[in-house]
């Protein structure tokens, strides 16, 4: 009975933080845990009040590969949708190829058996998954 009192928490966790989020997302497309900074913790936090309603504009600046993206494109719209599976993202990046590379994170994420437990209500629309355009069953995208 602990541990599924304890996956209950870990899961209610996670679709209520995106730090704790965004840290499991990345373990599980790296497959190996993110080493936590208080860069990303804060990535995190900014995007999360944004996302809530509670901040309408937000620029991160930070040098390149410090996961701004990552935190931001990724773990963020994955999260959202999650929470909303009819939110729609747009995902704008100077390479097509960039952009693929985070739409196709986002879509492994709504896939795997972890998030599909965490969001039961998020699905991707099997008529609708492609590599670089997706939906859910709920029209969100």
């Amino acid at each position: 009975m602990t541990s599924n009192y304890s996956q209950d928490a870990l899961d209610a966790l996670l679709r209520e933080d995106l730090y704790a989020f965004t840290l499991k997302a990345f373990e599980y497309l790296e497959a190996q845990p993110l080493r936590p900074g208080r860069h990303i913790e804060l990535f995190a936090a900014e995007m999360q009040l944004a996302a809530e309603g509670q901040a309408s504009r937000l620029m991160l600046n930070a040098p390149p590969r410090s996961l701004k993206s990552f935190v931001a494109v990724v773990a963020t719209t994955a999260w959202m949708l999650g929470r909303r599976p009819s939110f729609k993202a747009m995902i704008v990046t100077h390479a097509e190829t960039l952009g693929l590379t985070h739409t196709e994170a986002v879509r492994k994420i709504l896939a795997a058996d972890w998030y599909q437990r965490v969001f039961p209500q998020t699905r991707l629309d099997p008529a609708h998954n492609r590599a670089g355009d997706f939906k859910t069953t709920a029209g969100g995208h």
